[in-house]
């Protein structure tokens, strides 16, 4: 930021970076955490100074050097992509683990459940009716064989 800034230029700049490095933003990237915490001290330092001694508002700003607006956009370029990073590798650790809990509760060490004795059942809506059906065909046959007239359509 140029020395000369408004008050509200100021703090629409400090509220850019401290959204850009927030560690919840950036994976808790320890990296993005240190310039997090940079430039909450640095915003602190400015408006403490401020308040001793108000930047008159008709000051023209000192000039610039291109080159510390180069390094300055050189950094921010390289903390986004080490919180790229970051955010990849957590992801990645995330998935491992994920994929080590699940393989633990799939150990060979355990049992199956047929070595336990338990029955597997197929009792799914499709097979009861069918089974349901079986037992009325059957029982319709035998009424039909003893003769009775109710079963059959005249």
């Amino acid at each position: 930021m140029k020395p000369g800034v408004s008050d509200e230029e100021l703090r629409v700049a400090y509220r850019r970076l401290v959204q850009l490095h927030h560690p919840d933003h950036n994976g808790g990237s320890i990296e993005s955490a240190r310039r997090f915490e940079e430039v909450q001290e640095a915003y602190g330092q400015i408006a403490r100074m401020r308040r001793r001694t108000p930047v008159p508002p008709s000051s023209p700003p000192p000039p610039t050097s291109p080159d510390v607006e180069e390094r300055l956009a050189g950094l921010e370029r390289e903390l986004r992509e080490k919180a790229r990073a970051a955010r990849d590798r957590a992801q990645r650790a995330a998935r491992e683990a994920a994929a080590a809990a699940t393989s633990k509760t799939k150990r060979a060490d355990r049992p199956t459940d047929e070595e336990l004795g338990y029955v597997k059942t197929d009792d799914s809506l499709g097979r009861i009716l069918a089974d349901g059906l079986d037992e009325f065909a059957s029982w319709m046959q035998r009424r039909g064989e003893r003769g009775h007239d109710s079963g059959r359509r005249t």
